[in-house]
């Protein structure tokens, strides 16, 4: 505080004794300073509004109890610390309060008839204390009012009440990725799932049409490449490329899925990878060319390899029938073959 060109420290500052505080409570116990036989004394030496600081960590007093009591407007945020030093500071508005009554003291001094005049002194005084007051309550109200209550206006809300939103919108997110992550990976089981019906059904096709006859050879047919969502014989039979590309369909649903989260989830980056592959293995079951091999495997081959072998196969079933309603030669007297040896080992 200053009067004309003199500034007192010891009325920006108060110190005396030494402070107990709790990390989570609001109340400060004040106690002797051994060292030098000080003690608080806040009845006298604070005003409400004033800060108390220990380091870094500094909490405004919202009332004094006594000289070794006071409570602050919002628990002790940092470290607890036992019998130790402090710092005290006095607000502006609380040097201005004590100006304004310096000056009326003064006043009283000089002139002991100016009654009216020091009353007025007194009331701007307190005046400026309550609009200082008002103030800061309004301040701490903008930081720090609990969630979903108004500051001023309706639907003015605090930082502290933005910030716990927006904590909420974090995690929802976070539970978001870890759903998406889950669906990645029942898309990838699914998929699986679908190869392997694929695989089991195109062989079966394959062991019946080496048997058949040429009105069976174009039912192997339709088995293999029967268009997408058509019937090959009772309602509901699909071919082994439908159910190719029902899988092919269900891979891209699953990256799909799995894009959304990417950039805030690397497990599910990693997930997609592993679904695009499961995926393209998948095509390769279902349409890898004729006699290639699978990606990872020795023998293993695609529905459209077994389908070609099944087509080739009631050809030959469909030769021998013809065969057999005209002329045996043995193979010796025409080109027709007459036997399965005629066409070598059938695959």
């Amino acid at each position: 505080m200053s009067f004309g060109n003199v500034i007192y420290p010891e009325n920006l500052f108060f110190q005396g004794g030494l402070i107990t505080v709790v990390n989570g409570s609001a109340t400060v116990t004040g106690s002797v300073n051994a060292l030098n036989g000080t003690a608080t004394i806040f009845t006298s030496a604070a005003l409400e509004g004033d800060t108390l600081a220990i380091g870094s960590t500094r909490h405004y007093i919202k009332d004094i109890v006594s000289d070794t009591e006071v409570l602050l407007t919002e628990p002790w945020s940092g470290p607890s610390a036992t019998n130790s030093a402090y710092t005290g500071a006095r607000q502006p508005w609380h040097l201005n309060d004590r100006a304004l009554a310096y000056k009326f003291a003064k006043f009283l001094e000089g002139d002991a008839s100016a009654s009216a005049t020091a009353v007025q002194a007194r009331d701007e005084a307190l005046a400026a204390r309550g609009d200082s007051i008002t103030a800061r309550d309004l301040a701490q109200a903008w930081a720090s009012r609990p969630v979903g209550q108004d500051v001023t206006t309706a639907g003015t809300r605090s930082a502290f009440h933005w910030a716990s939103t927006a904590s909420g919108h974090a995690t929802a997110a976070a539970a978001s990725a870890v759903s998406a992550a889950g669906a990645v990976s029942t898309g990838i089981t699914d998929i699986n799932a679908i190869k392997a019906a694929a695989v089991s059904e195109t062989n079966a096709i394959k062991a019946d049409a080496v048997s058949q006859t040429s009105a069976q050879r174009q039912l192997a047919a339709d088995w293999a490449e029967k268009a997408v969502d058509t019937d090959v014989t009772t309602a509901g039979t699909r071919s082994a490329k439908h159910h190719a590309t029902k899988a092919g369909e269900s891979a891209g649903a699953a990256a799909a899925d799995k894009a959304t989260v990417a950039a805030d989830k690397a497990i599910v980056v990693a997930a997609k990878d592993t679904a695009v592959d499961k995926a393209s293995l998948a095509q390769e079951w279902a349409e890898k060319p004729y006699g290639i091999a699978i990606t990872g495997t020795v023998d293993g081959r695609s529905a459209k390899h077994y389908a070609v072998n099944s087509a080739n196969s009631a050809a030959a079933a469909a030769a021998i029938v013809f065969a057999g309603t005209n002329l045996i030669d043995y193979g010796m007297i025409t080109d027709i073959p007459t036997d399965f040896a005629d066409y070598g080992t059938i695959p």
